[in-house]
């Protein structure tokens, strides 16, 4: 091969083996709930209405520290052993939520909390 002279690969010019236009499907409904029930429209608008600028906004709540404060306990190992067997066969769905409402409940019964 001559010096300075490149060697030139022969590979298909990727132009010449696409397609000059891609075979389309049919066209797409110009509307999105075109074609789809009448409750599922319906539902599907409903919630459009509520992403609008102009929907109510729920306030956001207070911070998890705000709202919450750590306690550390014990529990009598039969009582351990019977909620752990609870939550995990799906009887309460997180044991501070058992907690919380057990005391809840308790405070209510005996102290009357909650009751104005």
């Amino acid at each position: 091969m001559e010096k300075g002279k490149k060697r030139r690969v022969l590979v298909p010019n990727p132009r010449q083996t696409e397609q000059a236009s891609p075979v389309r499907g049919q066209p797409g409904p110009k509307n999105k709930l075109q074609g789809t029930t009448e409750a599922v429209r319906t539902s599907v608008e409903q919630l459009q209405k509520q992403h609008e600028p102009t929907a109510m906004v729920p306030k956001r709540k207070a911070r998890f520290e705000e709202r919450y404060r750590r306690v550390t306990t014990y529990l009598e190992n039969e009582v351990y052993e019977k909620v752990k067997e609870l939550h995990e066969k799906g009887g309460i769905d997180r044991i501070n939520n058992l907690v919380n409402t057990a005391v809840k409940l308790y405070l209510r019964k005996f102290y009357g909390y909650g009751h104005h």
